[in-house]
């Protein structure tokens, strides 16, 4: 559950002209922070809302927050000094577990699905495990285990339990997505959509 507090600011430190580096005395805020959450920070007087900040460290009771003045309130965040209180709520979101303990459905085998694999490969705290892959045709150099054609999701999600299906289709397959929320809804299971995750990688 969030919580809403005074926190002290401990550290505050410019990392280049517009990007700083803050870290908060938070208490139990930091204990219950996980990877993946953010911060609601109160901007001073003349902001009504708070601004969004992803947390970038928790340990013991010091949370690090990481921002760039794109406004102004980040720009009077930017202005704060060690010892000043800010009006923080948090730790907010849906936060992930590094216990590898998620085990996910992969929909699609081209580019999109290989680099997404490849991005889990190389950051394995995110907490995923890939339990299979349906796509069009077999590709063995993905390196996860296939479970056959589109067609099989539904028989699929009925008898593996996964948390989440991963959607990594290609673009000339988006006719299929209707054919997988249907197949998602029925079960009960979250999608994740990754389209042209290669461009952002």
């Amino acid at each position: 559950m969030p919580i809403q507090k005074q926190c002290e600011i401990r550290e505050m430190k410019p990392l280049t002209a517009d990007i700083f580096s803050m870290v908060l005395d938070a208490g139990e805020m930091a204990s219950a922070a996980q990877p993946g959450q953010f911060v609601h920070i109160r901007c001073g007087e003349g902001h009504l809302l708070r601004r969004p900040i992803s947390i970038c460290d928790a340990w013991e009771d010091n949370l690090r927050i990481v921002f760039q003045v794109r406004g102004t309130g980040t720009d009077w965040l930017a202005k704060r000094t060690v010892g000043e209180r800010l009006d923080v709520l948090g730790p907010l979101g849906n936060g992930f577990g590094l216990s590898g303990d998620k085990p996910i459905l992969l929909v699609g085998g081209g580019k999109s699905a290989a680099l997404y694999l490849r991005a889990l490969e190389h950051n394995p705290y995110y907490g995923f495990v890939v339990d299979g892959y349906l796509a069009k045709v077999e590709e063995p150099g993905l390196g996860v285990k296939f479970l056959g054609g589109y067609d099989n999701l539904a028989a699929k999600l009925d008898e593996i339990a996964v948390d989440e299906v991963v959607v990594a289709l290609e673009a000339d397959e988006i006719e299929l997505l209707p054919h997988v929320f249907a197949a998602c809804d029925k079960n009960g299971v979250r999608i994740t959509m990754v389209p042209f995750y290669r461009d952002y990688l």
